[in-house]
């Protein structure tokens, strides 16, 4: 439920490309959605459609994803399910595990020897596809081995 002691806060960021300022109209809408009121009477799913299909400036965009929060927070629509990449394993735990150098660890999977240091001081994070290989590494890294082995004879 939204109420004056659970504030709606909004953020308005604009491109370099984007309008200096919201206009006075789309001031109203955004301050509308904040007090809970339906903007141009629809509803926030036929504005996410209409984005969809029509081209349309950012603003018209956080409008519509104003309206889809506050009708969250009241309980009238479900949140969307996202998708989250697998976690990021511990590299160093898997590297050590297995008695390997951070060469020769590079070296066995196909990795890059500057990659896996800057996973393992926590430089840079794997992205979700290397999340994976490091996955299988630490439960199968023969496997894997193998694979890259035979890929270099290829």
């Amino acid at each position: 439920m939204v109420s004056e002691e659970m504030p709606i806060l909004a953020l308005l960021i604009y491109g370099k490309n984007e309008q200096v300022n919201p206009t006075p109209e789309q001031t109203r809408a955004m301050a509308a959605v904040v007090r809970g009121r339906r903007v141009r009477g629809g509803n926030h799913e036929t504005e996410i459609e209409r984005m969809a299909t029509e081209p349309t400036d950012i603003t018209d965009e956080l409008i519509a994803s104003m309206q889809e929060a506050a009708a969250i927070v009241r309980g009238q629509a479900e949140p969307p399910r996202i998708h989250l990449p697998p976690d990021v394993p511990d590299v160093r735990a898997i590297r050590e595990r297995l008695g390997l150098s951070r060469p020769a660890f590079a070296e066995r999977f196909g990795l890059a020897v500057s990659a896996v240091r800057d996973w393992e001081q926590g430089l840079r994070r794997p992205d979700p596809a290397a999340r994976v290989l490091l996955m299988v590494i630490g439960r199968s890294p023969e496997v894997v081995a193998q694979a890259v082995a035979e890929g270099r004879a290829a």
